[in-house]
C-alpha cells in the first residue's frame, strides 16, 4: 500500500470493531461483529465495572496488498457497566458466526459483588 493517506485512514477506522451495548431489566447485552477472529484469539475482563474486550485477526505476511479493506491487527473495546450488580456466575460469552454475544445478569440491588474476572467465550449457545 503506497498512499500513506489510505494507509493513515485505514489505521484509523480498521480496528474499529463495532458493538452494540443494551439493558433489559435482567442483563446487560454486547453485541459485537468480529468476524474472521477466533475464540482463542479474543478474551474478556471484567475490571471494576468496565467490561473489556480484546481480539486480534490475522494479517497474511506473505503479500503485497494492492488494495486493502479488510481489517487485520488487534482490537481493544471497553465498556464502562452502569451497574455493579453482575451475577458473574452467570456470565456468558458466545461466538457463533463472527458475532460475540456477552451477557452480563443482573444480581438483586442489596448485592454487590463485582470483581475482576476473566470470562470464557464459548462457540455456540448450547
Amino acid at each position: 500500500m503506497n498512499n500513506p493517506f489510505q494507509a493513515l485512514f485505514q489505521d484509523l477506522f480498521s480496528l474499529q470493531v463495532t458493538f452494540d451495548e443494551y439493558q433489559t431489566k435482567d442483563e446487560f447485552v454486547f453485541i459485537g461483529d468480529v468476524g474472521g477472529v477466533k475464540k482463542e484469539d479474543l478474551s474478556i475482563d471484567l475490571e471494576n465495572n468496565t467490561i473489556v474486550i480484546k481480539g486480534s485477526r490475522a494479517c497474511n505476511p506473505n503479500v503485497e496488498p494492492l488494495m486493502s479493506e479488510r481489517w487485520c491487527g488487534s482490537f481493544q473495546r471497553a465498556f464502562r457497566i452502569p451497574s455493579l450488580y453482575v451475577d458473574q456466575d452467570k456470565v456468558s460469552a458466545v461466538l457463533k458466526d463472527g458475532v460475540l454475544e456477552v451477557r452480563l445478569p443482573k444480581l438483586p440491588k442489596d448485592h454487590h459483588s463485582l470483581k475482576n474476572t476473566s470470562i470464557v467465550i464459548k462457540d455456540n449457545h448450547h
